[in-house]
């Protein structure tokens, strides 16, 4: 659960960082709290969660073995 959280953290921030540097101008450390407090508002939806969650889920399971067919001469085990 703190992989998923560090995770979750690590993106609200990459996300502020990427429209800190498109803004263009240098700005001053109470407007990047107001831009981080957006972007964190924006990525709480519920939706986001659910979707970031079963994304990570998926990276981290292992996959699921073949389901390839027997071949015709094979022994019964």
């Amino acid at each position: 659960m703190q992989g998923i959280s560090g995770a979750y953290l690590t993106r609200v921030a990459g996300f502020t960082l990427i429209e800190y540097f498109e803004a263009g101008a240098p700005q001053q450390s109470d407007q990047i709290a107001a831009i981080l407090g957006k972007v964190f508002q924006q990525n709480q939806r519920g939706a986001f969660l659910e979707l970031f969650v079963k994304q990570v889920g998926d990276r981290s399971s292992p996959s699921p073995p073949s389901s390839r067919p027997k071949p015709q001469n094979a022994p019964n085990r």
